[in-house]
């Protein structure tokens, strides 16, 4: 037992220094703000919820020599499994972004995505492709959108994105 002990220890410092060394460049993060919709599922039996986010983006943090000072960008996200209080909030959503960002590039990435406490989708994102060679494919990012009080009509929303490097 008290060989356990160190080797958890050692484990956990291992996975720790691999997960630092491999995130060496600090993540760049854009705040994000802009329209929301949504399909109402309030009355519907057989409703996928669909929600789209559009806005903009601009660096807030660790905005790194390189990167893309902000863009636009287009959320669609299909729900799975509704979530109460609300028939339009899912429980998780996956779905694509597509970012334009202000020198012209472009960066799509993959989402994966689930309800949040915060009033919003907690956000995993893979880049997937695009011309902006700052976010090459590959890595997983985070980010965070909100839905307007009221999910199943339009509004506004903020959040976050924070794409590593």
């Amino acid at each position: 037992m008290k060989f356990i002990r160190p080797c958890l220890a050692a484990i956990g410092l291992l996975l720790s220094i691999t997960s630092v060394a491999s995130a060496a460049s600090p993540k760049v993060l854009y705040g994000a703000a802009g329209s929301y919709s949504a399909n109402n599922c309030e009355n519907q039996i057989d409703c996928t919820p669909t929600y789209e986010y559009t806005g903009g983006s601009e660096c807030t943090k660790n905005c790194l020599s390189g990167a893309p000072a902000g863009g636009t960008f287009n959320f669609s996200l299909l729900g799975s499994g509704k979530h109460p209080p609300s028939p339009c909030v899912s429980k998780k959503v996956t779905g694509t972004v597509e970012v334009l960002w202000a020198d012209h590039t472009t960066t799509t990435a993959s989402i994966a995505g689930k309800a949040s406490k915060k009033g919003g989708y907690s956000l995993k994102l893979t880049v997937t492709g695009g011309t902006n060679t700052f976010y090459a494919p590959g890595p997983v990012t985070k980010g965070f959108v909100s839905h307007p009080p009221s999910p199943c009509s339009p509004g506004s929303f903020a959040g976050s994105l924070t794409f590593s490097h």
